[in-house]
């Protein structure tokens, strides 16, 4: 916790280690704006890399086994650590809204973390027991994602969100918030993924019913993903990363 009560410290010590590197790695354009702005460093250290995700593994286990969804839907799902910065109780706070006018929607929610029984009395308390579904840690996330109609990521922090890329490398119709992080840059690559303000569950809300209500349904194969999403491709980043060393 020192470095959270003596920042200007830290933030010298930090400044005083990153001059020392010969490159330094961001994961988005926005995150080198920072390095530049909050501790001055040389731009020609900076080098943005994003972490990579390997599209036909995602395609692969995301064909296994069939839909995972009981019900007709629509499905919404999310996946992330279930913690205050990912911001799931924004989301929960949008449902009763989108349940007024979406009644047979279901959220589902991929993940463990420390707020997992706040988020559960959250959702007892706003009565929606019955449609969100806390599924826990999944081997195979990347089904849930395929057969949902749509993903959410309602973070109020999150540097470069792995799961939402997935989601959108599948076909999947993506919501999130415009919170600090890769955010725009992911849009830049695919215009459909919607992006409304951190911690707004009325916005979100709105979003939310807006997809359900104009649902896809021709999806992108993998082909066509990895030509939309090809700076976040598994290839297109080791490349990157051989031009460094």
């Amino acid at each position: 916790m020192e470095h959270m009560e003596h920042p200007e410290r830290w933030r010298w010590i930090y400044r005083w280690l990153y001059r020392k590197a010969d490159k330094i790695l961001c994961q988005s354009d926005r995150m080198v704006n920072e390095m530049l702005e909050y501790f001055r460093i040389p731009r020609e250290k900076l080098v943005r890399i994003y972490n990579p995700i390997d599209f036909q593994r995602v395609w692969d286990a995301a064909q296994v086994g069939g839909s995972p969804y009981p019900v007709p839907g629509p499905h919404i799902v999310t996946a992330g650590r279930l913690s205050w910065e990912k911001g799931y109780d924004v989301l929960l706070d949008a449902m009763p809204e989108v349940m007024e006018v979406v009644p047979t929607a279901g959220l589902y929610i991929l993940g463990e973390g420390p707020r997992h029984s706040e988020l559960v009395e959250q959702a007892r308390r706003l009565g929606l027991a019955k449609i969100v579904h806390f599924l826990g840690f999944q081997e195979n996330p990347w089904r849930y994602f395929r057969h949902a109609n749509l993903f959410v990521l309602p973070s109020r922090n999150d540097a470069q969100p792995n799961a939402l890329l997935e989601a959108l490398v599948l076909g999947t119709p993506v919501v999130a918030t415009d919170c600090p992080g890769s955010m725009r840059e992911i849009r830049d690559c695919d215009p459909t993924m919607v992006l409304v303000p951190p911690e707004d569950a009325g916005q979100l809300a709105q979003a939310i019913i807006a997809a359900c209500q104009s649902i896809r349904e021709a999806r992108d194969g993998p082909a066509e993903a990895r030509v939309r999403m090809r700076r976040f491709d598994l290839r297109e980043v080791v490349r990157e990363y051989s031009e460094i060393l």
